[in-house]
Order: structure tokens, then sequence, then C-alpha cells
């Protein structure tokens, strides 16, 4: 017997920290306490390996979870919470970047790691 699934149907991915988003969407402070607490090292370790400075990399692990926090009720499990995170924590890290005008930015094996696939880019001024 064939059954349909509607989207309303659709499990998230669940995930090691699907009751903590859950619980931080509801509105409990501590819970994405929690969700901070788990993922900064990763979070960190994306961003040195990005920026390759301490000091960009502890910026970019602030705005990362204050963006994320601002957008968690638009997170819908279609993916961990980690993988989401960290995507943010990339897109922060390559803005820090530009800000700096530090020229060439190479993803290396932390990136590879974390589920970040490797590629270079340079400036316009190196091209």
């Amino acid at each position: 017997m064939d059954t349909v699934r509607s989207d309303t149907t659709r499990l998230p991915a669940h995930g090691p920290d699907f009751k903590w988003v859950l619980t931080a969407q509801a509105g409990y402070l501590l819970a994405f306490e929690e969700l901070v607490a788990r993922n900064k090292g990763r979070v960190h370790r994306v961003a040195l390996a990005i920026t390759r400075g301490r000091a960009d990399a502890e910026i970019v692990l602030h705005n990362t979870f204050v963006k994320a926090h601002e957008r968690l009720q638009v997170f819908r499990g279609d993916s961990r919470f980690s993988t989401w995170v960290l995507g943010i924590a990339a897109k922060e890290s390559l803005l820090k970047l530009s800000e700096n005008d530090s020229g060439a930015c190479v993803f290396d094996q932390y990136a590879e790691v974390e589920g970040i696939s490797t590629r270079q880019c340079w400036s316009e001024r190196d091209e």
C-alpha cells in the first residue's frame, strides 16, 4: 500500500542539536546558549581557517551567533543546526576578509573537515 506524505509531515533533520533548536525557537535563552556552547569550537575553527587571524576569528564567532539568534525562527531543520551555523560563519568570515581587503583567501583542511569545499579566491588587484 502506497502512502502519500505531504509537506506538513516531512521530518526535519534531527541531529544532536534538534531539541535545543526547538527549545530556543520557543524563546528559551538558555537553550540558545547551549547551542552556542555545542558549536562555538567548530565555528571558531572555520573562522580561523578562513580569516587566518585570531582577532578576526573572534569577531566572526560573535557575529555568527548574533545572526544565528536573529534568524533562528527561519531555521526550518532541512539540515542540521551545525551545518546551518557553519554556513553563516563561512559567509561572515568572507565578509570580514573583504572588510580587511586582505587579498587572497584560502579554505584549508579545517574548512574541508567542517564540510566547506576548498577553493581559492583572489582580489581584483591580483588578477
